[in-house]
Order: structure tokens, then C-alpha cells, then sequence
């Protein structure tokens, strides 16, 4: 597919690059601290249909070594087996009036601006102030703090992080909320156990072998099938399943002449 571009050059911002790594240094023995803050936030995206810029409004990461310029892509998190990994989470979203109590279906889409962290693959314990996807951080909340203890038997590997509550993780998550945990190992194999990839790519020489790192990401920021003329932010958006068939208000009005929009909000489900 990329092969079957024009030759051109490409701008170095929209070339593959690897998200920012954050590798906090160890501090009190084997523990990585990190600080991030979820807030809106207002960058651009790449629109390939109009070979131009988006301005967009969407809720991001921010905090640790974390690239402002690169918002919408969640930094990596490395660690090792034996590591306890620390994340202050400090939910700077609007608080939403409407958002009281959760439907009778906690699937169905709701109360976007709560929040948590879910670390998928780790493993560590579900309960507590570690990976609890019951956990649910309201916008205003005192800062969460997580802990997760990766037990020194842990696999190398590449794993990922991103928000887990039923009702906001599609919309969460197709902001670039999510990013890459990678765990390093330099156990090698023996007779009983498998040792870590890491061990295994390597060049003949014993050089580490080139490593790209791809968050691979939908942000559905553009309604087409607009159906009110005289009401400028409402529009039906049909197109995205994991949002639902609704009526929806958008959050981001574009540059001036053109309407970038998202569906942010339900205002009326259909039956």
C-alpha cells in the first residue's frame, strides 16, 4: 500500500516514527515513577483525503517526557521483570451535569470524561490501586495513583496500555489514549524455560537489531452523513459502530469554511 505511493518526499512529521519512550530512572530500588494528565487538547491531524491539516479537539496524555507536538500519540512505557511501575493519573477533563448515574447497560456509550488505566497483557493484579478496570476516575478527582508490581518471572514482550471503562473506551481510545508497555528481558532459554525475545534479536555480531515501535490508531474525527441544516453541531453519525447509531453533538467546529467534526456527546439514541 506504501509501496504504491508516488515518489515524493514526504515531510519528516508524517513520516513512521516511534512514539516518545519514556524510561524513568529507577528510583527506590526497582521503581518507575510517571505523571500523566488527561486533558482536551487541540493539535492537528493529517487528513490524506485533502492532503492538508485537521484542525482538531481531542483528549490526550500529557505529563512525563510526553511530545506536545505529537499529542494524539501515547508515549511508550519500558520496563523489566521485577520492576514496580508507578502512574499518577490526574483526570483534567470538563466535569459533564448529564453524566449522574451509569444506563442499565454500562456498555452502552456514556460519561466520556471518566476515565482509568488498563494495563492489557501485564501481568499483575486486577484488584486495588493496580490494573482494577472497575476503577473509575471522574473528571475533578483527586490524583490516582497506580502500582504495578510485574513479578521477576514476568515475559519480555510488547504489551499496551489505555482507558478501560465501559461506556468511554471507544472514544477514549480512538483519541490516541493508548500506547505501548514493553517489557525488556536478558534471560536466555534453557532446557525448562523459554528465554526473552530480546535475547533473540540480535545481529550475528551481537548488535541489537533495529527496533520501530507502531501504535497503529483510527481517530474518526469527520461525520459525513450531516442531517440538520439548521442546527450547526448536530449531526447524524451512522458511520461509527463503536459510538452507536445516535444522535450526536459534535465537539470541534474547523477552520474557518470547512467543519471538521467529532461525535462526542448523545443527545438522542434511536430506538
Amino acid at each position: 500500500m506504501l509501496a504504491a505511493q508516488p515518489a515524493q518526499a514526504e515531510p519528516a512529521e508524517r513520516r513512521f516514527q516511534n512514539p516518545p519512550t519514556l524510561k524513568a530512572a529507577l528510583t527506590q530500588g526497582r521503581l518507575r515513577r510517571f505523571n500523566f494528565k488527561i486533558k482536551y487538547t487541540t493539535n492537528k491531524l493529517y487528513n490524506p483525503a485533502t492532503m492538508a491539516e485537521d484542525q482538531v479537539r481531542l483528549r490526550s496524555y500529557f505529563g512525563t517526557d510526553t511530545d506536545p507536538n505529537r499529542p494524539y500519540v501515547a508515549p511508550t512505557i519500558e520496563a523489566n521483570p521485577g520492576d514496580t511501575i508507578v502512574v499518577n493519573l490526574n483526570n483534567k477533563l470538563p466535569s459533564e451535569p448529564s453524566c449522574i448515574e451509569p444506563p442499565d447497560n454500562v456498555n452502552e456509550p456514556h460519561c466520556f470524561n471518566d476515565t482509568n488505566l488498563h494495563t492489557h497483557g501485564f501481568w499483575v493484579s486486577p484488584k486495588g490501586n493496580s490494573d482494577n478496570v472497575l476503577t473509575k476516575i471522574k473528571p475533578g478527582d483527586p490524583i490516582f495513583q497506580y502500582e504495578y508490581n510485574l513479578p521477576p518471572e514476568h515475559p519480555a514482550g510488547t504489551f499496551w496500555y489505555h482507558p478501560h471503562v465501559h461506556g468511554s473506551t471507544a472514544l477514549q481510545v480512538s483519541s490516541g489514549m493508548a500506547g505501548a508497555l514493553i517489557v525488556r528481558g536478558d534471560r536466555l532459554p534453557t532446557l525448562l524455560h523459554n528465554g526473552d525475545i530480546d535475547t533473540l534479536l540480535e545481529k550475528p555480531k551481537g548488535t541489537q537489531m533495529p527496533e520501530n515501535i507502531l501504535v497503529f490508531q483510527q481517530i474518526p474525527y469527520y461525520c459525513y452523513d450531516r442531517s440538520y441544516d439548521n442546527l450547526e453541531d448536530l449531526w447524524k453519525c451512522t458511520r461509527h459502530a463503536q459510538l452507536g447509531d445516535a444522535l450526536w453533538a459534535t465537539a470541534h467546529a474547523g477552520r474557518p469554511g470547512q467543519r471538521h467534526q467529532r461525535c462526542d456527546r448523545v443527545l438522542t439514541r434511536r430506538p
